[in-house]
């Protein structure tokens, strides 16, 4: 018997919309029953009705998207088009609806159909009714929208401090932003906030905002993780140091898979008691083919059982605790297709192999209560008993043997399950042993030129060889023999040691370099001959002859020298041999270096070079003997004597620059100049211009009292100019050329 489905979208069979989850469908397989409606409008083409259930006074706003038809939506409050609150063509809104259930019908106007399929995408929006201003004006959204441009600069401060939600931050004295979710059981929401203020988001399942959801808060965002399916708030706020300012905030969802339900459902297995709960279940079925006539809208709880061979069930219920729940057997998961129910115990009978739902559902007359926990047991009783075949058998290693389609080789224990005519088991078990291969193998080795006896033959050769024996139980037993024959070894070798020594190879006692021949025999017997060239290396002696200045050390060897004289130091040459050094250190002398100053130049002693410094500081460029100072300070030569040493001494100078002589009036103008610099004397004078380096760049003899000194061609600059009056006076100027 195949049950009869009825087609999803009537009054009996009504389709389960959620709060802003968009549904798609068509009405080309519905039915015809409402051609008017009492809140207007005429409609003679199919209809599909879908259901919508509040928790609480609700706006709702039913929109139709992606027609491919003239289409309108009607909200009514029961399945009966003389109910309906509502109209219109694309979208229909219904305002402070109580809470409960309500029909959303979406119906066609045959005379104005246009294509035949009929198609539409059905949204309902809903917004809670409260008392809370905060909530009235929040922004309604749903799982994904992502908005930008958003601000809290004229929102009004409502809150500011969030009891258990922030650690302390409690002067938020920003604006509020509010945003409304409709949110299932066990949903992780994801909340990204982007701002460019000091921001806060927090979660709230009320408008009493005493408490924010799991999952805390956060400046940018953060996962909060929701327990039960409802309404729920966002509240993006400011803190006291940058309390205001614009923002985007995305908001995701993932919602976890819940147990119980027809896309997970509980598996049972036979006889092995559950304990569950139908709290926190969904609400897909309200009647069961089985009993049309009973309504179950409370939450249920979907499980499975599967049968390996036909069987009897019975699914009883127990531990109820006063709760009114019923269970179902469905032979697949869908409410038409219900074989048996009871208020307790279901029994279904003769069913076949495959798999089956179990659903626990509530009553909700009386005033009963209609979810709570339960104890599920289902009991199966097999129509037919199973057979057991054991079947014991012996292969040799080599071989395999065919067991459910396979062929196996190792040893174990196999099953398999075949399904008579009658449609019961019958379980084969094998045991299967495996005789192992017994090899007894023999190592053997030979010089080249002998032989080795086995098993009747003889063999000369390296290889592996092997003979097969059968044993009682007709599997091979191996003997075989892995011979190995060495060939005679010829060697080359090079050796080197001292003259000193004698060098012993095999029996010969050696004294001098050559090549020579020795036989040996190997571990295994065999003959080796091996040839050594033999290099004997002569103790080496080298004489050396070194110079240092007075005052410097020389290393040699672990000794450290300063006087003159001759040494001696032993060292090992790579061989390993003695090689004698003999050292002739010769000690130079250091020159007495003097400083004389002669017409304002300091001259060095003589020697072959040298270089001047000034308080420490090398001079650049002045490495000659002689050495013009331009200021004052203390003057240090470096000078190498003629044998190659070198030594220092000082000449401090005190004053360098030398006052004009009272006798002569002088006069040197412009300074700083371009490089022409007019000279007036009331005197004969002779001039010398240096540059700082001290090198010499113009002389002259002035015999008029005014003269050019020109050194336009000269680098920019400080120069010194030092001037000889007639009674010798010294008279220095510094000028600058710029």
């Amino acid at each position: 018997c195949t049950p009869v489905t009825s087609n999803p979208g009537t009054c009996g069979n009504p389709i389960t919309l959620n709060c802003n989850q968009p549904h798609s469908g068509t009405v080309l397989n519905g039915v015809s029953n409402f051609d008017s409606y009492s809140c207007g409008g005429s409609q003679i083409g199919n209809e599909k009705i879908h259901t919508i259930t509040l928790t609480q006074t609700t706006d709702i706003t039913a929109t139709l998207t992606g027609l491919t038809d003239d289409l309108d939506v009607h909200i009514l409050t029961s399945c009966d088009a003389s109910t309906c609150i509502a109209t219109g063509d694309n979208s229909a809104t219904a305002t402070s609806l109580a809470a409960g259930t309500y029909y959303v019908v979406v119906d066609g106007d045959v005379a104005n159909l246009s294509y035949p399929n009929g198609d539409y995408t059905l949204r309902v929006v809903c917004t809670p009714v409260v008392n809370t201003p905060m909530c009235d004006n929040a922004t309604v959204v749903v799982c994904g929208d992502e908005l930008t441009n958003q601000s809290n600069v004229n929102s009004p401060n409502n809150i500011s401090e969030y009891t258990g939600c922030y650690n302390g931050y409690n002067n938020m004295i920003g604006g509020e932003v509010v945003y409304s979710i409709d949110l299932q059981a066990g949903t992780s929401l994801g909340v990204i906030l982007n701002s460019d203020f000091q921001s806060f988001v927090t979660v709230f399942s009320d408008c009493s905002f005493n408490g924010c959801a799991s999952g805390g808060t956060s400046n940018t965002g953060a996962n909060f993780t929701i327990s039960a399916t409802g309404t729920y708030y966002v509240v993006v706020d400011g803190w006291q140091a940058d309390p205001t300012g614009n923002f985007d905030i995305s908001f995701d969802c993932t919602v976890a898979a819940v147990a119980g339900t027809c896309g997970s459902p509980i598996d049972l297995s036979c006889g092995v008691p559950f304990d569950g709960t139908t709290v926190g279940g969904e609400s897909l079925f309200d009647q069961y083919s089985c009993a049309p006539n009973q309504l179950l809208e409370a939450n249920e709880k979907i499980h499975t059982i599967t049968l390996l061979q036909p069987s009897d069930l019975t699914a009883t219920l127990t531990n109820l605790n006063g709760v009114d729940l019923d269970v179902h057997i469905l032979s697949y998961c869908d409410s038409d297709s219900c074989i048996a129910r009871d208020n307790t115990a279901a029994v279904a009978q003769n069913l076949p192999i495959g798999t089956y739902y179990i659903v626990v559902d509530g009553f909700t007359g009386n005033g009963n209560t209609p979810t709570g926990s339960y104890t599920l047991t289902v009991d199966c009783n097999p129509l037919c008993a199973t057979s057991q075949v054991t079947v014991n058998n012996t292969i040799c290693s080599n071989d395999s043997i065919l067991f459910s389609d396979e062929y196996v080789n190792l040893a174990g224990t196999y099953k398999d399950t075949l399904v008579k005519s009658s449609g019961c088991d019958s379980i084969v078990t094998l045991n299967l042993s495996v005789e192992p291969a017994y090899v007894t193998s023999l190592v053997q080795v030979i010089c080249q030129g002998d032989s080795v006896l086995f098993r009747g033959d003889y063999y000369k050769e390296s290889g592996v060889y092997g003979d097969s024996l059968q044993k009682t139980t007709g599997c091979d037993s191996i003997m075989q023999i892995e011979l190995t024959v060495m060939a005679p070894y010829f060697g080359q070798e090079t050796e080197t040691t001292c003259s000193s020594s004698n060098f012993t190879f095999g029996t010969q006692t050696i004294t001098e370099s050559g090549t020579y021949t020795e036989a040996f025999q190997n571990v295994h017997g065999c003959d080796s001959t091996v040839t050594l060239d033999l290099i004997m290396s002569e103790e080496i002696e080298t004489s050396l002859v070194e110079e240092i200045c007075q005052g410097d050390f020389y290393n040699f060897g672990n000794q450290i020298l300063n006087a003159t004289g001759s040494y001696s130091q032993a060292y090992q040459s790579v061989e390993g041999c003695d090689s004698i050094v003999n050292l002739t250190l010769i000690v130079k002398v250091r020159p007495i270096i003097s400083i004389t100053q002669n017409d304002g130049d300091l001259t060095s002693t003589q020697g072959s070079s040298y270089q001047w410094f000034l308080d420490g500081a090398i001079i650049t460029g002045a490495t000659d003997q002689v050495y013009t100072p331009t200021e004052n300070g203390v003057y240090t030569v470096e000078t190498v004597a003629f044998n190659g040493c070198g030594n220092t001494n000082n000449y401090t100078i005190q004053n360098v620059s030398i006052e004009e002589a009272g006798n002569i009036n002088l006069l040197l103008m412009p300074n700083p100049s371009n490089g022409v610099f007019t000279l007036k004397t009331t005197e004969k004078v002779s001039y010398k211009l240096y540059n700082v380096l001290g090198e010499l760049v113009s002389t002259s003899n002035v015999n008029n009292l005014k003269h050019i000194i020109d050194i336009t061609s000269k680098d920019n600059g400080v120069y010194i100019l030092r001037i000889t009056t007639e009674n010798n006076d010294l008279i220095i100027k510094r000028i600058i050329k710029q």
